[in-house]
């Protein structure tokens, strides 16, 4: 990389003081080469901050010669142009629809920068004009060189250049320091881990992302292999959910932060049944950090409540957070009597399929991988026109064998437990498999519902691969994955024909060989003392 006075108009360096450079004075140029990922993004910065802190006539990148650029040199190139909006010094990008230009319009943030493309005009002669349009001088010498593509005045929020400055496993790192104080309850350790973060100039979206959102679902995984206990695991939440408030209280104190409710008014949900709300928090967190003004109304509500709500809060647009399939059943109710308020729908997390399939049966518009694209398409619907009332999706037979399934769902269990213990007397031996044996035959009771309404047996199958991991790890007989499949399918009415397919699909899948749970721990290890 280097940095180097711009050549002028007519084809010659400023010199310093000479009036023919962006504001009076020599433009630099920042030239970058090869390859721009993780591990040079740290230099590129300096080298970048340094043009830009030296000279009061803004800089210009020249990235024609970039050969690959990763999402921490977009990440780079987001917060530098964001630097540059609050300065008031302008960045240009020089490019000929190379790496860059293609990863900035993936990215979805290309219309945010100015960039000047060169095709076939000489490099020494290219001079990238980014000042105001209404200058005559500036346009004209753009307009000689190439095409200036307008930048939006709404650059993305939460993003900062330092936060290019992790790299994959220095987040790795933080999460493992991270989880170190969840165990041994170290809610203030777990608190500075994340503030220094924040100081250290990392946004506060990705340090809910990267630290807090992943180490959440790292503690869920490690339950699920044994590694927590319940109570350990809600503790953890219990501190997380604590850090995400002091994260983006602070972060929203911050200078640049945008203004609270200048990006419009929207909701997050969690779908009736869903009680995990920490990742509706999370979004309605990354959102508020952008400028929304959020309602956030979680956990699970009657649909029907929340509808009546929404309508007079007024927001056009509502993002509906469900964690496990098994809220799938819920999560159709709260979908469609949001579409029946005209409503956009949005729907995230895991419980709608790893690409959003589930989401789409249940007839939400939109579907978001993660939180950050999850904000990004919240924001944008919000823009967008209103849409009329719907109705809710599914075919009416489906529809109505949901509505029996919820409807009788408490009496159906009662008979679902008797069933069990009958068949297998062991399951009713102690107080605590009495109560793994209810939450077990609730869950599959949801799951066969959430299986029935969208259509899909796969909701059952991936429910015993999850169920027959759990058991495995926790040195209990797999059997019981199908004993319990088996006492709901005996109890289910001959006439929820769709339901007991499901049902059938379920059990027909137990015990097909065990599964070892997947070790996704990231290497992190306990503390040998403390912790639960």
């Amino acid at each position: 990389m280097q940095v180097k006075n711009t050549p002028g108009a007519d084809g010659t360096f400023a010199d310093p003081g000479d009036p023919r450079g962006l504001g009076g004075g020599p433009v630099p140029v920042v030239v970058w080469v090869g390859e721009v990922t993780w591990r040079e993004v740290a230099d590129l910065r300096e080298s970048l901050f340094d043009a830009m802190d030296a000279h009061l006539v803004g800089v210009q990148l020249d990235v024609r010669l970039v050969t690959f650029i990763d999402r921490t040199g977009i990440a780079l190139l987001i917060g530098a142009n964001h630097r540059s909006h609050s300065m008031g010094r302008p960045l240009i990008v020089l490019d000929d629809n190379g790496p860059v230009t293609a990863a900035l319009t993936g990215a979805h943030v290309a219309s945010d920068f100015a960039v000047v493309r060169t095709s076939g005009v000489p490099a020494q002669r290219a001079f990238l004009g980014s000042a105001p349009e209404d200058d005559p001088t500036l346009a004209a010498a753009a307009s000689d060189s190439g095409t200036i593509t307008n930048r939006s005045a709404d650059v993305r929020a939460g993003l900062s250049l330092a936060s290019a400055e992790l790299g994959p496993s220095e987040w790795v790192d933080a999460r493992r320091q991270y989880l170190n104080a969840v165990w041994l309850g170290e809610r203030s350790t777990a608190t500075n881990i994340a503030l220094d973060l924040l100081a250290g100039g990392v946004s506060g979206e990705l340090i809910i992302c990267n630290l807090l959102a992943e180490a959440q679902s790292l503690v869920g995984r490690a339950w699920q292999q044994g590694g927590w206990s319940i109570a350990g695991e809600h503790l953890a939440t219990s501190i997380t959910e604590s850090v995400l408030h002091d994260v983006t209280r602070v972060a929203m104190q911050g200078s640049g932060s945008p203004v609270p409710g200048s990006r419009g008014q929207t909701a997050v949900v969690c779908g009736e049944d869903e009680w995990h709300a920490l990742p509706a928090l999370m979004a309605t967190a990354v959102l508020r950090l952008r400028g929304a003004h959020v309602t956030y109304v979680a956990p699970s509500l009657p649909a029907d409540d929340l509808v009546e709500y929404l309508i007079h809060d007024g927001p056009t647009a509502v993002a509906v957070a469900c964690s496990a399939p098994m809220n799938l059943a819920g999560a159709w109710r709260t979908i469609s009597a949001l579409r029946s308020g005209g409503m956009t729908v949005v729907c995230g997390g895991r419980g709608f399929g790893s690409d959003g399939r589930w989401g789409w049966a249940l007839g939400v518009d939109q579907w978001a991988p993660d939180l950050t694209r999850g904000a990004d398409r919240i924001l944008a619907a919000v823009d967008g026109p209103a849409r009329p009332p719907r109705g809710p999706v599914g075919a009416p037979d489906t529809v109505a064998e949901l509505n029996v399934l919820l409807r009788e769902r408490d009496q159906l269990l009662v008979h679902a437990l008797e069933t069990a213990f009958t068949a297998v007397p062991s399951l009713a031996v102690t107080d605590a498999t009495r109560r793994a044996t209810r939450d077990r035959l609730e869950a599959i009771l949801r799951i066969v519902a959430s299986a029935t309404i969208v259509s899909d047996p796969a909701v059952a199958t991936e429910h015993v691969t999850w169920l027959e991991s759990t058991l495995q790890a926790r040195s209990q007989p797999l059997d019981w994955a199908a004993a319990s499949f088996g006492a709901v399918l005996d109890v289910l009415p001959a006439e929820l024909t769709h339901a007991r397919a499901m049902a059938l699909t379920g059990r027909a899948a137990c015990g097909r060989g065990t599964r070892a749970p997947t070790d996704s721990s990231e290497g992190w290890t306990p503390p040998t003392s403390g912790g639960n």
